[in-house]
């Protein structure tokens, strides 16, 4: 099974879960399959971050 990797602007995150990034200027969600502390999310909201996807979900944050 291959991964893909997406870059974008943590934006935030919804009922879900889903991530919400903002890639090439678009806001794209894409659905959680981890666990986001509201640390973690307090943290790196309106940061870069890159994320590896399998089957469409969120399976890493890097």
């Amino acid at each position: 099974m291959t991964g893909e990797i997406v870059r974008g602007k943590f934006v935030g995150v919804t009922q879900g879960p889903a991530m919400i990034l903002e890639v090439k200027g678009e806001e794209r969600s894409f659905p959680l399959s981890i666990d986001l502390s509201l640390d973690w999310i307090q943290s790196h909201m309106d940061t870069n971050v890159m994320v590896m996807l399998r089957d469409g979900q969120v399976v890493e944050v890097m």
